[in-house]
């Protein structure tokens, strides 16, 4: 945590299905989210949120309540960490996105636009799973449904 305590702070209550940005308002979480990108031996990107959290809003002039999900937390921390081996969990520099990054190979390219904040610590075997999955291509979506059933945060 201490290098990059607010990015990471708010990675764990995402994980933990604990993130808010409001008074009264359903959590965001990790929890059945999906794959978003498999760009192999450089990112597993995850963070399709199913739970977006949020709450219900009464607009004058709509029939339907309106549905305003959680807002993607932004922050300012940085550090000097590198994407430089496989295992590492990133999340996007400045905020701003529920999605994620698993790095099943060293790539420091990626260091310009994500924020390292953890690491893999059991499972790097999974992420190499992910990273051979067929992809379209278009956007290197998976083919098949990647989802989270659930999330542990140590």
């Amino acid at each position: 945590r201490p290098a990059a305590p607010t990015a990471t702070d708010a990675f764990v209550r995402l994980g933990r299905g604990m993130l808010t940005t409001g008074e009264n308002e359903e959590p965001a979480s990790l929890e059945r989210s999906t794959a978003v990108r498999i760009l192999r031996n450089e990112a597993v990107v995850l963070g399709a949120l199913r739970k977006p959290g949020g709450s219900t809003l009464l607009v004058a002039g709509q029939t339907r309540p309106q549905r305003v999900p959680v807002a993607p937390p932004k922050y300012d921390d940085d550090n000097n960490l590198s994407h430089d081996a496989a295992g590492w969990l990133s999340v996007r520099r400045g905020g701003g996105s529920f999605e994620f990054v698993l790095t099943p190979r060293a790539n420091p390219a990626l260091d310009r636009e994500w924020l390292i904040i953890g690491q893999v610590e059991e499972g790097m075997g999974l992420v190499e799973r992910l990273n051979t999955l067929p992809t379209n291509n278009y956007d290197r979506a998976p083919l098949a449904t990647v989802q989270l059933r659930s999330v542990t945060v140590l």
